[in-house]
This record gives C-alpha cells, sequence and structure tokens, in this order.
C-alpha cells in the first residue's frame, strides 16, 4: 500500500495538474488575454481533483478488487474449499501480490496436507480391512485348526477301536482276551489304574484283570449290586462318573485305591442288553476325564464286552460240550478218555484204579411222578456230593440216565468200597434235595457198584461193565448198598457192557 502512493497515485496528479496548467497557457496565449492567478489556482485545483478520482480509480482497480478476491478465497477456504487460489493480476500493490501469494502457498500445503491425509485415511482404512480380514482369516485358521485336530483325534479313537476289535476278535479265550483288554489300555488310553469286574453266580462283583493294582491283594476284592461307584454303574446300567473320590460318598475304598487325589469312570459292559461287568478306568488327578473321554471309554467298553461275552459262551459252550449240562460231571465220552489216561499211567505205575458206578435210587419215578426239574435237582445234589467227597485227583462223570461214574486212581477195591459207602451215607442223610426246585425233599438212595483194575477187567470197556455189573447187583439185592465186582456177576457184566455200549451209540 505505501509503495502505490509514490509509484501511482503523485504521478498521475502531478501529471493531470500540468496538463491542465499548460491547457490555461495556451488559451490564454492563443487568445491573448491574460491568466489571473485565481485562475491559475482554480486550475490547479481541478487538477488536484481530477488527481484524486484517478488516486481513488487507482485504489479501488488495484486494492479494493484484489483485496475482495482474497477475501472471496479465504470465505471459501473457511468453508472448506482448499483447491482454489487467489488472482495475481498485474498492477497490485506489493504487499497485496505478496499476501496473494501466501495466501496461495498456504492452501496449497494445506491442500497437500488433505491430500496426505486422504491418502492416510484410505491407507488406514486399507489396513484396517487387511487387519480385519487378517483376524478373520486367523479365526478361521483356529476353527480348522481345532476342527483337524478334533479329527486327528476321532480318527485315532476310530484307529484305536478298530485295533481293539481286531485284537479281542482273535481270541475266544477268556483269560486272553482279559489279558488283551488291560494291555491295551494301559498302552493306548492314559490312565493310571484299571480293572475289569465280571459279575459272578451270586450277582457279585469280582476283579478278573488288573493294571496299577497289586493283584494279589485284590483277588478278593468282591462288591455288590448297588455297592460302591462300580455296583452303582452295574445297578442302573449307566456310567457313573466320580471327579474327585475323596468328596464323593459314593466311592468305596478297595484294598489297593489311591490315597490322594484321583477321578474314577465306571462303565458298564452291555452287549445285547445282556449285563457282563464293569470296566473301571481311574486317573491320579481331579476331574481327569473330559466328556470325549467318557464317550470314547463307553465304546471301548462296548467292543470289550462283546469280546468278553463272546469268550464266555465259547467257554460255556466248550464245557457243555465236556460237561453234563445238568450234571457239570463230564459227559461219557471225555469221561472215557479220561479212564483211558489213568489205566495208561496205571499200567505204568503199576498203581492199582478202582470204578464206582453210582446210581440214584428210584430217580426216575419221582421225575415222572413229581416233574423233571426236581428229577434234575436231584441229580445235581448227588453230583455236588461226589465232587466234594472225592479227592483231587478222582475223576466223576455221567454214564447217562441217573448214573454216575467216579474213577480213583491208586486206590485199592477195599478203600474204594469204603468211600462208596461213606457216599452212600451222605447222600441218604441229606434232606435238601428239593430246595432247589421249590419241592418237598423226597428220601434219596443210592445203589454202588465197585469194581478194581486189574483184578477185575484190564480194558476199559470190560472195567466200567463190571462196575456196572456190580451196581446192578446192589439193586437187585434191594438197593442203597454197595456192592463189590465178583467172578459170578461175569454175565451181568457182560449184559451191562452191551448195555453201555448202546447207550453211547
Amino acid at each position: 500500500m505505501s509503495s502505490l502512493v509514490p509509484r501511482v497515485i503523485l504521478p498521475v496528479a502531478l501529471v493531470l495538474a500540468a496538463c491542465q496548467l499548460l491547457i490555461a497557457l495556451a488559451l490564454g496565449f492563443l487568445t491573448g488575454a491574460a491568466v489571473s492567478p485565481v485562475a491559475v489556482l482554480a486550475l490547479i485545483g481541478a487538477g488536484l481533483l481530477g488527481a484524486v478520482s484517478a488516486a481513488l480509480w487507482a485504489l479501488c482497480r488495484f486494492v479494493k478488487r484484489p483485496l475482495q478476491s482474497l477475501t472471496a478465497q479465504l470465505a471459501k477456504a473457511k468453508a472448506g474449499a482448499f483447491l482454489g487460489r487467489a488472482k495475481s493480476e498485474g498492477g497490485q500493490a506489493r504487499e497485496i501480490a505478496e499476501l496473494s501469494e501466501a495466501f496461495n502457498a498456504t492452501l496449497a500445503t494445506i491442500t497437500s496436507m488433505q491430500v496426505a491425509e486422504i491418502e492416510t485415511g484410505f491407507q488406514m482404512k486399507q489396513m484396517e480391512g487387511e487387519l480385519l480380514l487378517k483376524a478373520e482369516l486367523e479365526k478361521q485358521n483356529s476353527r480348522i485348526e481345532k476342527a483337524n485336530a478334533e479329527l486327528e483325534q476321532r480318527v485315532r479313537e476310530m484307529t484305536l477301536l478298530l485295533d481293539v476289535a481286531r485284537q479281542l476278535g482273535s481270541s475266544l479265550e477268556l483269560s486272553k482276551v482279559l489279558r488283551e483288554v488291560t494291555e491295551l489300555v494301559s498302552v493306548s488310553m492314559g490312565v493310571d489304574q484299571f480293572t475289569v469286574m465280571l459279575l459272578e453266580e451270586d450277582d457279585a462283583l469280582k476283579i478278573a484283570a488288573s493294571f496299577g493294582l497289586d493283584a494279589a491283594r485284590c483277588s478278593s476284592f468282591r462288591l455288590k449290586m448297588g455297592e460302591g461307584a462300580s455296583g452303582i454303574a452295574a445297578q442302573t446300567r449307566e456310567p457313573v462318573y466320580i471327579a474327585d473320590i475323596q468328596s464323593d460318598p459314593r466311592f468305596v475304598r478297595g484294598p489297593d485305591d489311591p490315597e490322594g487325589d484321583s477321578s474314577l469312570l465306571c462303565v458298564p459292559m452291555l452287549c445285547r442288553d445282556r449285563f457282563v461287568g464293569i470296566l473301571n478306568f481311574s486317573r491320579m488327578r481331579k476331574d481327569a476325564f473330559s466328556d470325549s473321554d467318557i464317550v470314547l471309554l463307553q465304546l471301548l467298553t462296548s467292543q470289550v464286552a462283546l469280546a468278553v461275552l463272546n469268550a464266555q459262551l465259547y467257554t460255556s459252550m466248550r464245557s457243555q460240550r465236556v460237561h453234563d449240562p445238568v450234571t457239570g460231571c463230564l459227559r461219557e465220552r471225555h469221561l472215557s478218555e479220561r479212564i483211558d489216561l489213568e489205566l495208561l499211567r496205571a499200567r505204568r505205575l503199576t498203581h492199582p484204579l478202582s470204578l464206582l458206578v453210582v446210581e440214584v435210587d428210584g430217580c426216575e419215578d419221582i421225575a415222572r411222578e413229581r416233574g423233571a426239574q426236581l428229577g434234575e435237582a436231584i441229580m445235581r445234589k448227588v453230583a455236588d456230593i461226589c465232587r466234594t467227597s472225592a479227592r483231587g485227583t478222582d475223576t466223576v462223570g455221567r454214564l447217562g440216565g441217573q448214573a454216575l461214574l467216579l474213577a480213583l486212581p491208586n486206590c485199592q477195591k477195599r478203600e474204594a468200597e469204603t468211600f462208596a459207602e461213606m457216599l452212600r451215607r451222605s447222600v441218604e442223610q441229606c434232606r435238601d434235595f428239593g430246595e432247589e426246585a421249590g419241592e418237598q425233599a423226597p428220601r434219596v438212595t443210592l445203589s454202588v457198584g465197585v469194581a478194581a483194575w486189574p483184578e477185575d477187567a484190564e480194558e476199559r470197556e470190560r472195567l466200567v461193565a463190571a462196575a456196572d455189573g456190580a451196581c446192578g447187583a446192589a439193586k437187585a439185592a434191594g438197593r442203597n448198598r454197595t456192592a463189590l465186582f465178583d467172578k459170578s456177576m461175569a454175565i451181568e457184566a457182560g449184559a451191562a457192557s452191551e448195555a453201555s455200549e448202546a447207550q453211547s451209540v
């Protein structure tokens, strides 16, 4: 502004005043008239007025208009429009031009900053999107890893179950099955103690196999139905899980159970709705079994139950092939094989061998009059008395019908007679023959025939026939007595041999 006055306004005013004065002098000269001082002053005043007008015009042209333009740009910038620029025209005051340039530089800087802010915001949004995408990918990866881990766990579990099924299905021997179950669980299931409890005939649970426990101390441990966690699982047919054995009243401590923290899982062995026993799994810490562990051990228990039941059925069928189902004594075929072995041993060692044929007097009549169930109960009880009275080396078998045969190795004929009399009196004095069948006890007696090797016969068939003939003689003499074979019974012995062979056929 200060440079505008000497540079524009004063020169214009002086030029205008000089022009007016020259015009006035020129007119006076041409007209020949003298120029008065008043006229000169008027001319000078008019020149000054023109100079002022010119100065005002210059101010409007070179100051006001640029300032208005700059003010308008400032208002736009205030409103957020930073892309406009203040115009810089020729003739502007230097200060205004510098101000416009500074303003334009400021706008340029602000615009650059806005551009940078926009770019930064875009980058931030892009980074935020990438972070969200990364977080989502990590979340998905975590889910995939978890799913893979669960799948791998399921595969391991299925592989384990297949291995268990394959190994357990390879044997029908109960002892071998129990041994393999114990080995598999100890290696694969990560438990510290394990027991297999099987159901006994008296509905009690008894430990049949174990690891992590003292087998000798646990051999006599038994639980009743509903007693302890195992008994409850057996009674309800549902798994019982005890997270802390120290605080759970359902836990019954066994002879070799841990004293410290431990958790226990009892799973019933069920196969085709048949209860077989209990598998007990124990870990030496509280709450050590997860839900997936319990499901896996239940599946494992199902496999074990099937294997154990198959082994038990096989053992029972094999026993029925060898043993008579009513009396539990050897069948006639296996009895004959055992007598042949005893004869071989007697010949080799030159020891005596005696046979007893024991027949229940009137058992057929009792069965016919009072029912076959009572007749079978009597035969079963007589067989139990024979087995209980016999020595460990003696053999008890069923000949068929109501007859039993006892082989007494290293026993003289007179000793066998003494034993036969003791056996006969024991049966005669017994009064509980009807309890099993729910009947009133009948009076039961025995007729016993005794024959010995080698004096009565050399071969098995002849020796059995001799003992049978002696038994027939005891029956013919009035029953409830013991008869020794002698040569006078040879004919009867031959007939008995033929009858025995016919029964065998």
